[in-house]
This record gives C-alpha cells, sequence and structure tokens, in this order.
C-alpha cells in the first residue's frame, strides 16, 4: 500500500511541519522531507505510484507546531 495522492491544510494560526517519523519514518518525499506550512496554506503530494510502501518500520509522519494545531487532510492510497 503506498500514499498516491496526499493533501493538508493547516487551519491553525501557527506554522505547522510536516516531517518524515523520527521512530518509524515513512519516506513519502525522501529522508529529508520538511514542509512549513503556515495558516491557511496547503500542500498537495502527487506520489503517482513512486513512494514507497507504508510497513511497520516506515509508517509514520510527524506533526510539529504548538499543540493545538489543527489541519485537515486528504490521503488516497493504493
Amino acid at each position: 500500500l503506498k500514499v498516491q495522492y496526499l493533501r493538508v491544510k493547516n487551519l491553525g494560526a501557527n506554522v505547522l511541519t510536516i516531517t518524515v517519523g523520527a521512530g518509524n519514518g515513512y519516506d513519502l518525499a525522501g529522508a529529508a522531507m520538511s514542509v512549513a506550512l503556515t495558516q491557511d496554506q496547503w500542500w498537495t503530494f502527487y506520489g503517482n505510484d513512486a513512494t514507497p510502501d507504508i510497513a511497520g518500520a516506515d509508517c509514520e509522519i510527524d506533526l510539529l507546531g504548538t499543540g493545538v494545531q489543527t489541519s485537515e487532510w486528504t490521503i488516497i492510497m493504493g
């Protein structure tokens, strides 16, 4: 199973940073992936079947913010 399409919108007032998970990181857009979204910004990623498979050791994406960040996610897998 792979992430084919991902869209994230930051609904919070502070910056939301999306990175590869520290423990069992999923390299969605490479091992150094880091995306910072300010309020109301969108990030759209189209994997086109080129993303790695999701597995037990490759499954986490970290979110960094203020602890009360809200966001809207759309994920299509296949």
